[in-house]
């Protein structure tokens, strides 16, 4: 009798001792079963971003080509509005020249900039700038910049976020600079960067208003736009992207895209 309890005390506890096994393998299943879906969801939201983005982008890019694109994106506070399936975008234009640019901008601005951006030793990014240009000719794409010697990433971004390669002249549009830019520029006050602001806060057009009391200012050509927009639908969906824009004036190809990040 006392040999066939224990064998049944043994069958129970190994019966118990089972279903706890299996119990938590079906767990860790299902858990990663969860994290699976979670993760293919994640990914088909961020893919359905992607196109609303890419879409808001392409949908801005008539503003541009049509007549009198500065003022009509200069009323808006620089942005375009956009609709794209439904759902409203704002799209960031920025004139190229309301950027500085590498290629052309004067060293006092560049080391300026170095300053307001605190990107140090700013001797050292200067040289590297000045080394590129001389070894391989003008940049041709902000993202040089990560290869600079002593920039580090995310000196790298901060930089190329107020910079270009794209305006090609060496004055800059103070209706779409950056507050950095404005501040980097020779000669600006705090007095002139609060009108510039207020201007632009209105719709106004500060080179207008403003002219003749700052050197290395003048509207931009309008030929060149970097475009802005990101979105987003839920943790680990948010995308952005920037876009260069050229206008070409042409009748079959009215416009360019650039650079594309």
């Amino acid at each position: 009798m006392l040999r066939n309890a224990n064998q049944s005390g043994y069958a129970t506890l190994l019966a118990l001792w089972v279903l706890v096994v299996f119990g938590g393998i079906a767990t860790l299943t299902i858990s990663l079963i969860q994290d699976e879906t979670d993760l293919v969801t994640a990914h088909t939201g961020r893919l359905a971003v992607e196109a609303r983005v890419d879409g808001a982008i392409e949908a801005a890019i008539p503003d541009l080509v049509a007549p009198k694109s500065r003022d009509r994106v200069l009323s808006r506070g620089g942005t375009i509005p956009v609709d794209i399936g439904g759902q409203s975008l704002s799209v960031e234009a920025i004139d190229a020249c309301g950027l500085v640019d590498l290629n052309t901008a004067s060293e006092m601005v560049l080391r300026n900039l170095l300053t307001e951006l605190e990107i140090a030793p700013a001797e050292i990014v200067l040289d590297g700038l000045a080394s590129v240009r001389r070894l391989d000719g003008p940049l041709e794409t902000t993202a040089q910049l990560r290869g600079l010697p002593g920039l580090e990433q995310a000196a790298a971004d901060r930089l190329a976020d107020n910079t270009t390669v794209f305006c090609r002249i060496g004055t800059v549009d103070t209706a779409f600079a950056p507050r950095a830019v404005l501040a980097a520029l020779p000669g600006m006050t705090g007095g002139h960067l609060d009108r510039i602001l207020s201007f632009r806060a209105r719709g106004e057009d500060p080179e207008t208003n403003l002219s003749g009391s700052l050197t290395g200012t003048a509207p931009g050509p309008g030929h060149t736009w970097r475009l802005r927009v990101s979105d987003g639908d839920g943790p680990g969906t948010r995308v952005e992207r920037i876009a260069t824009v050229q206008i070409t004036g042409q009748r079959g190809r009215p416009f360019v895209i650039v650079d594309w990040q």
